[in-house]
């Protein structure tokens, strides 16, 4: 990948910010497209599969996205909800589950 296109990996797109917290508040089966990646993923390799599940969301991505991981961590850690992580390596996928309080 050119290091201009790691750069703009850098940040979570705003709009991607604000889809992410209505489905943390209002959890429903979902799949969005992050425009936070650049075009060098296809769409398939973007989406942002979301399903509700018992007493949270499941939200599953592409595991190469490191930062969306991490600023997952950081909005459960700033909002006190607990979440777990499941690494499905065989196929790339990270499922990020955040438990509702």
């Amino acid at each position: 990948m050119k290091f201009k296109n790691y750069l703009m990996e850098e940040k979570i797109d705003n709009k991607d910010l604000k889809d992410i917290a209505k489905l943390i508040k209002k959890p429903t089966k979902t799949t969005i497209i992050l425009k936070s990646y650049s075009h060098d993923y296809d769409e398939g390799e973007r989406e942002m599969n979301v399903r509700k599940i018992p007493n949270g969301i499941e939200l599953s991505y592409n595991a190469d996205f490191y930062d969306l991981t991490n600023t997952l961590v950081d909005i459960c850690d700033g909002s006190g909800y607990e979440f777990k992580t499941d690494l499905e390596k065989s196929i790339n996928i990270m499922n990020f589950i955040i438990i509702s309080k």
